[in-house]
C-alpha cells in the first residue's frame, strides 16, 4: 500500500488531469484517498458492509468510466460521493422493486393473496439499543431515519461537509439540504428523547 501524504485541492485537480489523460495509477491514488470514506458512506446507507464494498466497486469502476465527464466545479471527493450515494439509491430502488414483487406474487392455488406472517420485532430490538452504549444507540436511531433525512444527517453532521458541498453530493440545492438537515435532527432527537424514556422506564421498573 502506497504511503500518502495529506493532499490538498490542488493535488486532487493535478491527479484528476492525470487520470483524464487515461492514468491508471493517478486514478489508483485518487480511489485510495477517498475509498474509507466512500465505504462509510454506503455502509450507512446499506447497513450492510459487504454490500457497501460491491457497490462502491461499482461506483469507482463509473468514476473511471466517466472521470473525463467531471469538470472541477467540485473537489474530486464531493463528485465521488455523489456517485457512491447515487449508486445505493439505485440499489435500494432494486430492493424495493423486489419486495413489491416479491409481496404481489404471494398467491395462493386459486390466485388469491396470501396473508403474509409478519412478525413485528421492532419494540424489542428499539428496547435492546437502549441498553447499549450511546453510540450503539445513536448510529442505530440515524439509520432508522428515512433515507433523504439520513443522508443530510450523514454528509453535514457525521462526514462535515460544508452545506454547499453536501448539497452537491446529494444533487439538491443547499436550502433543501438546510430543511432535510432541520428536518433529521429533530426526529433524532425524539427517537432518542423516547429511547431513554423507555430505558428509564426499565430501570425503574
Amino acid at each position: 500500500m502506497m504511503n500518502l501524504r495529506p493532499w490538498t485541492s490542488t493535488d486532487q485537480a493535478e491527479l484528476v488531469s492525470r487520470a483524464q489523460q487515461a492514468d491508471p495509477s493517478a486514478f489508483d491514488e485518487l480511489m485510495q484517498r477517498t475509498a474509507g470514506a466512500s465505504l462509510r458512506l454506503a455502509t450507512s446507507m446499506l447497513r450492510n458492509h459487504h454490500l457497501a464494498e460491491e457497490e462502491v466497486q461499482n461506483a469507482y469502476f463509473k468514476a473511471w468510466r466517466h472521470i473525463h465527464q467531471f469538470q472541477g466545479e467540485s473537489l474530486f471527493s464531493t463528485w465521488m460521493s455523489r456517485i457512491v450515494v447515487n449508486q445505493c439509491l439505485m440499489h435500494l430502488r432494486g430492493v424495493r422493486r423486489s419486495k413489491l414483487v416479491s409481496i404481489e406474487s404471494a398467491t395462493d392455488s386459486h390466485g388469491k393473496v396470501r396473508p403474509l406472517d409478519l412478525a413485528d420485532h421492532g419494540a424489542n430490538a428499539e428496547d435492546r439499543a437502549c441498553g447499549k452504549s450511546l453510540a450503539v444507540v445513536l448510529s442505530r436511531e440515524i439509520g432508522m431515519l428515512p433515507a433523504k433525512l439520513r443522508l443530510a444527517l450523514i454528509m453535514r453532521d457525521v462526514k462535515e461537509l460544508s452545506t454547499v458541498e453536501a448539497a452537491m453530493s446529494l444533487g439538491i440545492s443547499a436550502s433543501a439540504l438546510k430543511s432535510r438537515l432541520g428536518r433529521a435532527r429533530i426526529e433524532l432527537r425524539r427517537r432518542l428523547g423516547s429511547c431513554a424514556q423507555r430505558h428509564s422506564q426499565q430501570v425503574c421498573g
